[in-house]
């Protein structure tokens, strides 16, 4: 956020839903909510919405309801609340069946539409939101073949997922679908952006069965007994944040010939430094690149939060290199990291500088670390290093939140960015390379 951030349009939080629907086989897997790796916790669910299903090499998918009483209402779990014709309903579409003699591949879509009274696809309860998350669609078990029985050497693989996450145990795939499905019976209450399912198997297979669970947050505060979904980006797994992340982030930056890269489950962002000779440049036209990544979801005033990364600075000077940062319609609240040192950063609008805003501590910052910057509510803020609490503010210290003053270069969604990480290069040459990226609202500020 230096002189680019005025030129350039730019996981679990508060409420999580996660619609559970098993196709095929059952799982006696416990279901809990979708934490993001490298930990899976969330709430402990009684019970869980089945559907099963079986390919056929007929071209048909039969989806069997396998328990019709599961009802849904204020008192449902914040983690569970899927149950096929109840409260979503899935649909297959456009099945084809290729045999190259020895191995066949199925392919088909699949749609969800949403049978609740609220959207869901979104942590941010506003009528058109400026961010979606989307629905995960995931396998807790491996697809089975059920066709010939026995069946040997008959694996099922299943190919072309968006990636892989721990949400009831770790590394599961998933298709994701960058969908806000609107509350039943309203326009657009059904997925529109849906991928292409592909599975393969041996030629002698002719039918099979999957279980899948559908994940996807509801706004926050909107249900009792909501728990906690965090956004979560994670290189090993994703893609560049604003490429092809799952969710989307999007990016700032108007000296933009900064580069990330993805390397060995590593985000590596570089900045170069571009005031030689010790010219420094003018209000607006900052010559050194930054780059950030945002998201907009409406971060409430009295709402605690955090955001975390896993970081380590392999250049930079000695003023806030490194930025993560929350926003709410009030405060700006973000922590910075410089060449040995860590604290909370202020962007001066006079200088198009970031700046210290009081104290720093000192930090090996060329190793990796674990930097959390909690929200507490209207009160104070804490910058948490591995943990341990190094630095707190109240908020009547915090600097205003400069975000909406520039619309008229970010869009409107400056009004509603709510959380950000980046670097930039306004004292030399930057560089940081970056394990994960998570953020939470309506969660507990503190390291759990």
């Amino acid at each position: 956020m230096s002189a680019s951030f005025t030129n350039r349009t730019m996981l679990r939080t508060a409420t999580v839903a996660m619609m559970v629907i098993a196709t095929g086989a059952c799982s006696d897997q416990q279901i809990t909510g979708n934490k993001a790796p490298p930990v899976a916790v969330g709430a402990n669910p009684s019970t869980v919405g089945m559907l099963r299903g079986t390919v056929r090499e007929d071209g048909t998918i039969v989806l069997e309801s396998m328990d019709p009483s599961i009802q849904v209402g204020d008192g449902a779990s914040g983690a569970i609340y899927g149950n096929q014709n109840v409260t979503a309903k899935v649909t297959t579409s456009a099945f084809n069946l290729a045999n190259n003699g020895t191995t066949k591949t199925w392919t088909f879509k699949l749609a969800v539409h949403n049978l609740l009274n609220y959207p869901v696809g979104s942590i941010d309860g506003a009528a058109i939101p400026q961010d979606t998350i989307g629905m995960y669609v995931f396998f807790p078990t491996a697809p089975t073949a059920i066709a010939p029985n026995p069946c040997a050497g008959c694996a099922i693989s299943i190919l072309n997922t968006q990636g892989s996450a721990n949400f009831t145990a770790p590394n599961q795939q998933y298709y994701w679908y960058h969908d806000r499905l609107a509350a039943k019976g309203q326009p657009g209450d059904s997925t529109t952006n849906v991928p292409t399912w592909t599975f393969t198997a041996s030629s002698t297979v002719t039918s099979f069965r999957f279980t899948i669970i559908l994940s996807s947050p509801w706004p926050r505060g909107i249900v009792g007994g909501d728990t906690t979904w965090s956004v979560f980006y994670n290189p090993l797994v994703d893609s560049i944040p604003d490429v092809n992340g799952k969710p989307r982030w999007k990016t700032i930056g108007v000296n933009d010939t900064a580069v990330s890269t993805l390397s060995s489950g590593t985000l590596t962002m570089s900045a170069n430094h571009k005031n030689g000779g010790g010219v420094i440049c003018v209000h607006f036209l900052n010559c050194s690149d930054d780059r950030y990544y945002y998201r907009s979801d409406n971060l409430d005033r009295a709402e605690n939060a955090y955001i975390e990364a896993k970081f380590s600075l392999t250049s930079g000077g000695s003023n806030p290199v490194a930025i993560i940062a929350l926003a709410d319609s009030v405060k700006f609240v973000g922590l910075g990291v410089g060449n040995g040192k860590v604290g909370f950063a202020t962007f001066n609008q006079l200088t198009d500088r970031w700046e210290w805003l009081s104290v720093t501590v000192p930090v090996t910052t060329t190793a990796a670390h674990t930097y959390r910057l909690g929200k507490f509510g209207a009160s104070s803020a804490t910058i948490y290093v591995d943990g341990v609490e190094r630095l707190s503010a109240l908020d009547s210290v915090l600097p205003a939140n400069v975000v909406p003053s520039f619309t008229s270069n970010v869009t409107t969604q400056a009004l509603h960015l709510s959380t950000f990480f980046g670097i930039n290069a306004q004292d030399a040459n930057a560089s940081a390379k970056i394990n994960y990226v998570t953020y939470a609202f309506h969660a507990s500020p503190k390291p759990q």
